[in-house]
């Protein structure tokens, strides 16, 4: 898999720019402001069909600017793809194929498998249990399309459930046999959403403590814990003992949406007790953990993006995270930095790296071959 050229158009802070990459390794440097973080967001729009960042596609939009487009050229096997948007202001998003434009954006998630680390993933330590969620939806969703069906179909029927909640409290009625119809028809896609994040937990563990151990000289060993309310029983026994509950509080109180990821360092809660470092260690470790499981799952090497990934780290697991993302076993990667000498200096004399210098423009320039 790899992306030889992307041209952008009114996305974010580019009104028009083109880059092409010859490299398994490509540096991206210059100052804060300059483009850097918002080229890696345009390849994985391209990959994901949405921004890393921003809530909505509006978000993306150049200020000033009524509608945002961009293309990609990916080669698999030698074999070129076309992959192609367009997003206007109040109109439906476009999104093409060979110029084939998708029905349903879902079924091209999962065809170009993408990893984003970046200093905004603190939020999977601090922020709240959604994003975490987030986190293990994406990463099951590229590897499984059935589980994507599923989210969205269980997804939905909540939306449903809640809403016919909020009905019978503001009308002062209830039709028992009418939720009923909604809990039977959750049972199903939260049992597989349920066995399948378990069971990638579970996989994608020792995959995290490969890199930790890299990063850490096996001083420190990560672990997630899993909790979900469908440990107590199936979504259909959950339903039915709380259902008033759920009609006092005018919500589905018990479920598979309230699954929480517990992050662990040494057995002690890594938001409670990591050091800022620990921190970056692990959520890197994280990423390249879940790199590894979906080329693992895949069979093919999915693309890297590494966001101003020395944030945080000192000059040791610097060192030991550059010589782990120069190994042979890595598909095409992309790293952000503010030093380009700190790239140059660790990648000397590699032939599959090339360098794209950005200027506060932005005009890009290429240099390949360093």
């Amino acid at each position: 898999m790899f992306l030889r050229s992307i041209y952008i158009s009114n996305f974010r802070n580019y009104q028009e720019a083109s880059f092409s990459f010859s490299k398994k390794i490509t540096c991206i440097t210059g100052n804060n402001g300059s483009g850097k973080t918002n080229l890696l967001d345009a390849i994985y729009y391209l990959c994901i069909t949405k921004s890393y960042f921003a809530a909505t596609d509006f978000q993306n939009i150049r200020h000033g600017e009524t509608s945002f487009a961009m293309r990609g050229e990916f080669f698999e096997n030698d074999l070129p793809h076309a992959v192609k948007c367009k997003v206007e202001k109040d109109k439906r998003k476009d999104f093409y194929l060979e110029d084939n434009r998708y029905e349903k954006l879902s079924d091209h998630v999962g065809k170009f498998p993408i990893v984003f680390s970046t200093p905004n993933d603190v939020e999977l330590i601090y922020g709240g249990s959604e994003e975490r969620r987030r986190f293990i939806d994406l990463m099951l969703s590229q590897t499984d399309h059935v589980y994507l069906e599923n989210l969205q179909e269980y997804n939905r029927l909540l939306l449903q459930r809640n809403a016919l909640l909020k009905k019978f409290a503001d009308t002062n009625s209830f039709n028992a046999p009418l939720l009923e119809v909604y809990d039977s028809r959750m049972v199903k896609p939260a049992g597989y959403l349920y066995e399948s994040r378990k069971n990638a937990i579970s996989e994608i563990i020792p995959f995290i403590n490969k890199t930790c151990n890299h990063l850490s000289d096996a001083n420190e060993d990560m672990s997630i814990g899993y909790e979900s309310d469908m440990l107590n029983g199936d979504m259909g026994s959950l339903l039915a003992q709380h259902v008033e509950r759920d009609r006092i509080l005018r919500r589905t109180t018990n479920g598979i949406h309230r699954d929480e990821l517990v992050f662990l360092m040494n057995n002690h809660i890594i938001r409670k007790f990591a050091s800022q470092g620990q921190q970056k260690s692990f959520l890197i470790s994280l990423k390249l953990g879940l790199y590894r499981w979906l080329k693992n799952k895949i069979a093919v090497a999915p693309f890297l993006l590494l966001d101003d990934i020395f944030d945080k780290l000192d000059q040791h697991r610097s060192a030991k995270l550059l010589e782990l993302i120069a190994q042979d076993d890595f598909g095409q990667v992309f790293i952000t930095d503010t030093q380009r000498h700190r790239l140059e200096s660790v990648f000397a004399g590699n032939k599959d790296v090339e360098f794209v210098e950005m200027e506060v423009s932005p005009l890009p320039t290429l240099d390949s071959g360093r």
